[in-house]
C-alpha cells in the first residue's frame, strides 16, 4: 500500500517497524546474532521492548523479517530486469544476485558466517529453494 493513502497511525507503525529492523540488522552485523537481545535492539532506537513485541515475535522474527525485505527486493529488480533483457537473463540475474551479496555483505556473513545461527541459516536455504522454484513454476529457468 502507498505510504500516501495509509493512514498517519499506519505510517507511524510502519516506521516503527522499519527503526527495529534496521536497528536488528546493524547490531546482527555488529554483535553476531548470539549477543544480540532484544533489549539492544530496542535501546538502540529508543523504544520500549513492549514496542518490539508488538511488530515481532522474537528475535529471529525481527532478523528474518530484515532478510526476507532484502531479498523480496531484489527478486523484484531482477523479475524487472529481466522482462527488459530476455536474452541474457542468466547473466543478468547472476551480476544482481552478486551486486547484492556486495551491498549487504555484512548483513550475509553475519548469518552464514561463525556468528550466525543455524535456524536463520535454514530459513535462508528454504526461502533461497523457493526463489529458485519460482523461475522454475514461471519457464524462466529450464530444469
Amino acid at each position: 500500500m502507498e505510504l500516501a493513502t495509509q493512514s498517519r497511525h499506519a505510517r507511524r507503525k510502519q516506521r516503527t517497524r522499519d527503526q527495529l529492523k534496521a536497528s536488528a540488522a546493524a547490531l546482527l552485523v555488529e554483535k553476531g546474532y548470539e549477543a544480540l537481545t532484544i533489549q539492544d535492539i530496542t535501546d538502540r532506537v529508543d523504544l520500549a521492548r513492549a514496542t518490539f513485541y508488538i511488530h515481532f515475535r522474537d528475535k529471529d522474527d525481527a532478523i528474518w523479517a530484515v532478510v526476507q525485505d532484502s531479498f523480496d527486493e531484489l527478486s523484484g529488480a531482477l523479475v524487472l530486469e529481466l522482462t527488459k533483457t530476455p536474452r541474457s537473463w542468466h547473466f543478468q540475474k547472476l551480476v544482481r544476485v552478486f551486486q547484492y551479496a556486495e551491498q549487504n555483505r555484512g548483513l550475509l556473513t553475519a548469518i552464514l558466517g561463525e556468528r550466525g545461527h543455524i535456524g536463520l541459516l535454514r530459513r535462508l536455504a528454504n526461502y533461497l529453494a523457493q526463489f529458485i522454484q519460482r523461475d522454475l513454476d514461471t519457464g524462466l529457468m529450464r530444469s
